[in-house]
């Protein structure tokens, strides 16, 4: 189940990349047990790292995503994190509502990023820090990705990041956007 869970992902990730679209299939979930699922998922990479992930959503919000590229955004974020964060520091993946908004944010206490580079970020294959991040495996796409993914939602990403104190990822779900629906 997981080898085609992640053969169907592969495929809508490179549509997305090479297309600019893909057809997308949206589902209602619990918010609550997609977080869950998504911190059960990482708990092996938190432990390796001694890295504490804490999670919190509203348990009786439903929302409509597409699953698999849904998850897709949210790992990238806390895998960023994992990335600028080192042993002993906390991550957050916390949801809820800003005055009517639906939000879920990954909050780290990493490396931070430097504020000229904040808007570049978001670029396929920009990366800030090119040598620590090829070998942490990375490419440079994931945000570029994740800004796209936000985007099929009906959601923005907004970033907030202060050198030497962390970041925080927000996707913020527009009022008439899928997010949110009891």
């Amino acid at each position: 189940d997981e080898t085609k869970r992640l053969r169907s992902l592969s495929s809508k990730l490179m549509e997305l990349i090479t297309v600019g679209s893909t057809k997308l299939d949206y589902q209602k979930v619990l918010l609550h047990d997609l977080l869950y699922d998504v911190y059960m998922a990482l708990q092996p990479v938190m432990d390796n790292k001694s890295i504490t992930l804490y999670w919190d959503a509203p348990e009786d919000v439903m929302i409509e995503v597409d699953l698999e590229l849904f998850k897709s955004l949210l790992y990238n974020l806390v895998d960023n994190s994992v990335k600028a964060s080192q042993p002993g520091q906390e991550i957050y993946m916390i949801a809820g509502f800003k005055k009517r908004q639906l939000f879920i944010s990954v909050k780290d206490q990493g490396m931070g990023i430097p504020e000229k580079e904040i808007k570049r970020i978001t670029q396929p294959f920009y990366m800030v820090d090119k040598a620590r991040t090829r070998k942490a495996g990375g490419a440079g796409l994931g945000l570029a990705l994740c800004l796209e993914i936000a985007r099929l939602h009906h959601a923005e990403l907004l970033i907030d990041s202060k050198l030497g104190k962390g970041t925080i990822m927000t996707i913020l779900f527009s009022e008439e956007g899928s997010g949110g629906k009891l």
